[in-house]
């Protein structure tokens, strides 16, 4: 009986390893592309900011903050990184 028990046991370790391995393999090609989208706009960056906040709001979404990274990193690090701006959206059904 404890034969039996030790090869159920190992197959449920062995189960549950192959489990874990094919998740983290699924989680490593899907959610790069699950988590952001990135495409070169056609406009600037207050311009294409504008656009995105403008469409998100016709949509329902609420546009709370746009976030300027090159100015805080320019005064925080002194250093001039390029524009930079991250649009922070709220859907309140989804919130």
């Amino acid at each position: 009986m404890t034969s039996l028990r030790k090869q159920k046991g190992e197959a449920l370790a062995g189960a549950l390893l192959l489990g874990a391995v094919l998740t983290m393999g699924g989680m490593k090609v899907g959610a790069p592309h699950m988590m952001m989208h990135e495409s070169e706009s056609p406009y600037d960056v207050n311009k294409t900011v504008e656009v995105i906040s403008d469409n998100a709001k016709q949509q329902g979404w609420k546009v709370p903050k746009v976030y300027d990274f090159q100015e805080t990193i320019r005064k925080e690090a002194g250093a001039d990184v390029g524009p930079m701006k991250v649009v922070e959206l709220c859907h309140p059904k989804l919130a």
